[in-house]
């Protein structure tokens, strides 16, 4: 017990529960203070860093307790539970802020090759910012209902011997669910939902509290992120960041309630619907930068984001048989190669298309599906340009511009043209503009205007 006097004006102490292998068996360990909670180390340290030494396996039962609360004011403590080999963890832990005031606390519970969790954490924070919880394997399964096979290890206490023991970490979804704060998870290899019979993986993150899963977290280029075809994950308003070699929700919904969505892969973004209710909505499908990574978004999906603005990077992007709708928000893609559509609605809102990137030559865009921006602007910036469907943008401005130098067609055939049927297609009562040079792009070498009938133009 190395906990303060609840009416002192003391910070709580440290414990640190160290050796090769640690069972804690109806154990409380307290390091709570008034005026902020102290530090639990059982097994070793963040995430098995150097100072302490590191458990080959640890072990807390389903009886034990870890507080490193702050009980009048003042932030929660800190509390690591780790091993070099395996963890299993069935008790309860608590981190939480001072009722008076004051942060969550942080907690890890790691297994470096294996976690079995089916256990509590509380890191909340009555008059403060939520803390925040970080599980860190090689891989995550999250399985349904409330328990799996590897479930009954936290029982077995020869967990820390001879057992082998799982390899990955396995979560319950209602034990994933019951975690409230902030919720980090990071699996070096792969983290896979299972198929859910409720069919829903809903976090209880809300508005103030992130949400971080990282497959792929060791870089290595194997890790992908992937749900059950139908399943959905939602926030209850907390801010939601997605992150692998692969991110597979071709056929999953994901809704965060008011919270940002951030998807990021080095090979790719695989999505159906989205729905983010007022949050931003950020992608990056190529993080490397080696041209390897789309974004690409499945037959009859629905990406709608309230207001929120939706930002698009990527080595290509097609969602042609998708509709996007911002609700007002700005919606700005850039991509190296190329970009196909779907219907796009942004009431207000921004059209921002920007293909060949790095100006090689190689990125054109394809309007294959009527775009409206009901005042927004609406700019097109590639290699080439093809349109194939309404262009809408009301009173705002409407331009297209080189990513190189080119001659340019209005009305005419040329090496990048916008012919009769094409304009015919273009609405704005704005300015209509080719070839400007906005943002750096290239001016055209030459520019021929032929028959031109401006139609739905000025």
């Amino acid at each position: 017990d190395a906990s303060g006097d609840a009416n002192g004006r003391d910070v709580g102490g440290r414990v640190h529960i160290l050796g090769d292998k640690v069972a804690l068996e109806r154990a409380t360990v307290d390091a709570s203070g008034a005026l902020g909670g102290g530090e639990i180390l059982v097994g070793g340290e963040f995430q098995g860093g150097p100072g302490v030494r590191s458990a080959a396996r640890t072990f807390v039962d389903g009886a034990s307790v870890l507080r490193a609360d702050a009980l009048r004011e003042g932030d929660g403590g800190r509390v690591i539970v780790w091993s070099d080999e395996l963890t299993g963890f069935g008790g309860l832990l608590t981190a939480r802020g001072g009722e008076q005031g004051g942060d969550g606390g942080f907690a890890e519970i790691s297994g470096k090759h294996g976690l079995i969790f089916r256990g509590e954490v509380d890191v909340l924070a009555a008059r403060g910012t939520h803390g925040t919880i970080l599980f860190d394997p090689d891989n995550i399964t999250i399985i349904d209902g409330g328990g799996g096979a590897d479930d009954g290890e936290l029982g077995d206490n020869q967990i820390l011997g001879g057992d082998g023991g799982a390899v990955d970490f396995v979560i319950s979804e209602q034990a994933l669910e019951a975690l409230s704060g902030s919720v980090i998870l990071q699996a070096n290899d792969d983290i896979t939902v299972n198929d859910l019979s409720d069919n829903e993986l809903s976090l209880a993150a809300a508005s103030g509290d992130t949400v971080e899963i990282t497959a792929d977290f060791d870089g290595d280029g194997n890790g992908v992120f992937s749900m059950f075809n139908g399943d959905s994950l939602t926030t209850a308003g907390g801010d939601l960041t997605i992150s692998g070699a692969t991110i597979g929700l071709t056929n999953s919904i994901v809704d965060t309630n008011g919270g940002d969505l951030m998807l990021n892969a080095s090979t790719g973004v695989f999505v159906r619907d989205i729905t983010t209710d007022g949050g931003s909505l950020t992608v990056d499908g190529d993080t490397n930068g080696d041209a390897l990574g789309g974004f690409n978004s499945l037959v009859g999906g629905l990406v709608s984001t309230g207001g929120g603005d939706i930002t698009i990077s990527a080595a290509g992007a097609s969602f042609a048989l998708t509709t996007v709708n911002t609700g007002g928000g700005d919606f700005t893609i850039t991509v190296r190669s190329g970009i196909e559509n779907g219907v796009v609605t942004t009431a207000g809102g921004a059209f921002s298309a920007t293909a060949d990137d790095n100006n090689d030559n190689l990125g054109s865009i394809i309007v294959s599906s009527g775009i409206a921006t009901s005042g927004g602007s609406a700019r097109f910036s590639g290699a080439e340009w093809q349109i194939n469907d309404t262009i809408n943008a009301g009173a705002g401005d409407v331009s297209f511009d080189l990513s190189v130098a080119k001659d340019v067609g209005i009305g005419v055939a040329s090496t990048v043209d916008l012919d009769a049927t094409e304009l015919a297609l273009i609405t704005t009562s704005g300015t209509f503009s080719v070839g400007t040079q906005l943002l750096g792009s290239a001016a055209p070498t030459s520019l021929t205007i032929e028959d031109l009938d401006l139609g739905g133009l000025g």
